[in-house]
């Protein structure tokens, strides 16, 4: 090679190395604040020092309790003490709090060219609806890692012996079917136990589905007569009410259903009193909660025999619909304090944590320091327990949540059994068709009312009113409806959001 030519050569390599960004042309290094629900216990491990090498980085991380987190961040925000990167529910819930911080530049826009970190721009890219004045300045934390699984709904858990106790062969798809077997469950004695003293349904996280078998998405908008409309004022709503009180009325229904805690009505489903309940979708915190509770009540608790997930089951003439989240909650903010060059190395962080190589130090840390290849497995480093070791002894492998819950990582985390990976699979295939419909121009479009209109409480209180007091229910709904029409902003709403 000629001298002219290394010459060139050396030029073009410096130039490559001065476009890099992040730590390959920044020698500083930097201190990175992160706050985080499940923080306060990272940093002390050996993961945390991989990280600290790897991106010439030192962190303080700080736990961040669900209780008052708002309440701390916005003191932070008023104070000017925002960490680097912090949580924030956002558009959940928060849309009037972001776009206040962005008027205020307490919050920092991420760059307008993410070329540099190509896993971050496709997350972007995905959810460019949720530009502010042409920028990003939320990062989406998704459910799943995965973006084709963008459903995340709960289901209708069933005790499957029950159901073979009792001669049953088909799971029901409608909600008549749905009835017929809860009502078996309460008086054909699927315990053999010859007592009556069990029923049919336990609430759990809700009784939404219900709503859903009529086609009704109470968290989101809906089409209905030509315009969207909050599911909670959909004239469908008086049939929906009509069969849980039907239920009720029946005996087939949690007679505590109001007011029953979620513990207490997984207990209910865990101790067998009850056959069905409506409960978390993914496979490792229900095989860590309920089915811990399951196994601890009966010795020879068998996943695939014992247990299964009911369809969504529709009323006649609809068809189910589960609430749309686009795949998350929350998402991460950026200080806007923080400097252009470090902004970059906490760019190059995430693209990290949102590559597959960052997924897997989610799932299984790092090869040689977590885990080594033995026959074609991961077997673990730290002790003969794995992820439940990892998050005692090198918990770090958790900064990954800051990027996205990694949901789908529990179907092939080693310490989830089969057949509870099996059944969340089950889930996402039944339920996961029945999502309600992608419309960000409706969903993400942000109008006066939207931004402090609340129906919920009301809407639930309501409810309960009208079964438990044994009410007219066309009469009472139509007096709450028109309520949450003229009283609560809600003709409001729809007129903004249908731009009338």
């Amino acid at each position: 090679m000629s001298g002219k030519s290394i010459i060139c050569l050396a030029f073009c390599l410096l130039l490559l190395f001065l476009s890099m960004g992040g730590a390959g042309a920044d020698s500083e290094r930097y201190t990175i604040t992160i706050a985080n629900w499940d923080a306060g216990n990272w940093g002390n491990d050996a993961l945390a020092d991989y990280l600290r090498e790897r991106f010439n980085v030192d962190f303080k991380f700080i736990g961040l309790s669900t209780v008052d987190y708002i309440e701390k961040l916005n003191i932070m925000a008023t104070g000017d003490t925002l960490p680097d990167i912090f949580m924030h529910p956002g558009y959940s819930g928060y849309t009037g709090t972001m776009l206040k911080w962005i008027e205020e530049d307490v919050i920092k826009a991420l760059p307008d060219d993410l070329s540099p970190w190509p896993s971050l721009k496709k997350r972007m890219d995905t959810y460019s609806f949720m530009k502010v004045g042409g920028r990003h300045y939320f990062l989406p934390r998704t459910t799943f890692s995965n973006p084709d699984n963008s459903y995340f709904t709960p289901a209708l858990w069933v005790h499957k012996d029950w159901m073979t106790a009792l001669g049953i062969k088909e799971f029901p798809t409608t909600l008549e079917g749905f009835y017929d077997l809860a009502y078996k469950f309460t008086y054909d004695d699927p315990d053999g136990n010859g007592k009556q003293d069990t029923f049919g349904v336990t609430p759990g996280l809700g009784l939404e589905w219900v709503f859903s078998a009529y086609g009704i998405d109470l968290s989101g908008f809906i089409l209905e007569d030509g315009q969207y409309i909050p599911g909670m004022l959909s004239k469908r709503c008086p049939e929906a009410i009509k069969f849980i009180k039907r239920m009720y009325d029946d005996g087939i229904l949690d007679k505590d259903f109001a007011t029953i805690s979620l513990a207490d009505s997984e207990n209910n489903f865990a101790s067998y009193r009850s056959g069905v309940c409506y409960l978390v979708g993914e496979a490792g915190p229900f095989q860590y909660v309920a089915l811990a509770k399951l196994a601890a009540v009966k010795d020879d608790f068998n996943g695939e025999t014992d247990l299964s997930v009911l369809p969504p089951p529709h009323a006649d003439g609809y068809a189910y619909l589960c609430q749309q989240n686009y795949n998350f909650f929350s998402g991460l903010m950026f200080d806007a304090g923080i400097s252009n060059a470090k902004m970059e190395r906490c760019l190059d962080l995430l693209e990290f944590l949102l590559s597959e190589e960052g997924i897997n130090f989610g799932r299984f840390g790092v090869e040689g320091i977590s885990y080594n290849w033995v026959d074609g497995e991961r077997k673990s480093l730290v002790t003969n327990s794995f992820i439940r070791s990892l998050f005692d002894v090198q918990p770090t492998y958790q900064i990954v949540r800051i990027v996205s819950w990694d949901t789908d990582g529990a179907w092939v985390n080693p310490e989830v059994k089969p057949e509870y990976s099996a059944l969340a699979m089950r889930v996402r295939d039944l339920y996961g068709p029945y999502m309600n419909e992608w419309k960000p121009e409706i969903d993400f479009k942000l109008t006066p009312t939207k931004q402090i209109i609340n129906l919920g409480e009301y809407f639930w209180s309501s409810i309960y009113k009208i079964i438990l007091n044994n009410s007219d229910v066309d009469a009472e709904w139509a007096v709450v409806r028109d309520v949450m029409f003229n009283n609560k902003n809600g003709q409001k709403l729809i007129d903004e959001i249908n731009d009338r």
